[in-house]
């Protein structure tokens, strides 16, 4: 007699083991010695040798897209650190000094007093205009403001959030906009939703009589439910 199946058995494990980069590169570093010592062989005919030259290249070809893989990985993680405790502020107006160091100065005294209002108990690494000046340009440059930790970004847009109505009553900051600092990629996709609303807006204009038939059949309904 067949003994029935455990439905409780545990099935086998499908994990994929993952192999690291580095490890990768070592067995093709591996690999490429086992075949170059093939090749200084005498008892291999020329087609094999030739067919080893064409792995041997391959593996070379592959062991550089590994190690610019890894670059860009390392890149990329180092760009989101920084993104992860930046602020990028919008509509700060810039100052007028014909001096560069001026104008940093003021920035850096200007960003000082928000983070004051803001209670980021911490000084910026770093505080930059992005893009290069220009007279006519019809608003001002954006400011990047990287700080120490990620706790102080969480600090400052808790802060911002709640402050935001009183700040902007304050004199030169009525358009002031503060905001995490975004990849290309997140701002393409905020970019796509606001136009996406906007057109929704557009498209499909809200009918005041429709809504007020709406109300009025949605009560008259209600009525017969309590009579």
């Amino acid at each position: 007699m067949k003994r029935p199946m455990d439905s409780t058995a545990t099935p086998p494990s499908t994990k994929v083991t993952r192999i690291s980069a580095d490890a990768l590169a070592g067995q093709i570093d591996s690999l490429s010695a086992a075949v170059n010592a093939m090749l200084v062989q005498d008892d291999i005919s020329q087609a094999v040798k030739l067919q080893f030259g064409v792995l041997l290249t391959t593996l070379h070809t592959c062991q550089h897209v590994i190690e610019s893989l890894n670059n860009n990985a390392n890149n990329n993680s180092a760009e989101e650190q920084e993104r992860r405790r930046s602020l990028v502020i919008i509509g700060l107006p810039e100052n007028s000094s014909a001096l560069p160091s001026e104008r940093v100065r003021q920035d850096q005294k200007v960003v000082s007093g928000i983070l004051d209002e803001l209670g980021v108990e911490a000084v910026p690494t770093t505080t930059y205009r992005m893009g290069r000046p220009d007279v006519h340009r019809a608003s001002p440059r954006l400011v990047k403001v990287v700080l120490p930790a990620s706790v102080h970004q969480h600090i400052a847009l808790g802060g911002w959030k709640k402050e935001r109505t009183r700040l902007r009553s304050l004199p030169n900051w009525g358009r002031l906009l503060i905001r995490p600092s975004l990849s290309r990629e997140q701002l393409q996709a905020e970019y796509e939703q606001r136009q996406a609303k906007r057109n929704g807006m557009t498209n499909h204009p809200p009918n005041a009589n429709t809504i007020s038939t709406q109300l009025h059949e949605l009560g008259r309904q209600m009525n017969q439910n309590f009579h």
